[in-house]
């Protein structure tokens, strides 16, 4: 048996916003660029991920396990904001999607511990109002996605 494992539809520079799962950490992340490149940097001993994940529960790290990558593609963003003032929007919706996470009323179905930090690099505001239709949205897949992503392993095992 086989099992689909995804795919990504990109083009080398595009606005994205992506998670990454291990066990039940859970990292947040914005790329400007095709998410698998900055994937591969966050699974390098010294990528961030790594490193969070590594301080949170170095055995969990160590382990073989599943992991899992989820990305988003913001159109909305390319295609109404200067090239200029994109990473500072993605920035902005990656923050809030931190505040979701860490503020989970039961949606997420798992508890999950956020391993990722927006403190450093969180602008305050965003200037466009739609942002938030954005910010649902990519909650609402991500979601949805989880839960799926739950269903798989739990009907595998």
């Amino acid at each position: 048996m086989i099992r689909t494992s995804g795919w990504i539809i990109s083009r080398k520079s595009c606005p994205f916003i992506y998670f990454i799962k291990k066990s039940y950490f859970i990292y947040i992340g914005e790329t400007q660029s095709n998410p698998i490149k900055r994937w591969n940097r966050h699974l390098d001993p010294s990528g961030s991920f790594s490193q969070a994940l590594k301080k949170r529960d170095e055995e969990i790290y160590n382990d073989d396990m599943e992991i899992f990558f989820l990305a988003y593609n913001c159109p909305t963003i390319e295609l109404s904001v200067p090239p200029a003032e994109r990473r500072r929007v993605t920035q902005f919706v990656e923050h809030e999607l931190h505040v979701r996470v860490i503020c989970n009323d039961g949606k997420l179905g798992e508890p999950l511990e956020l391993i990722s930090d927006t403190t450093r690099t969180a602008p305050l505001y965003c200037r466009y109002e739609w942002v938030h239709q954005v910010i649902d949205e990519i909650f609402e897949a991500f979601l949805i996605d989880v839960n799926k992503i739950t269903k798989i392993l739990t009907t595998e095992e």
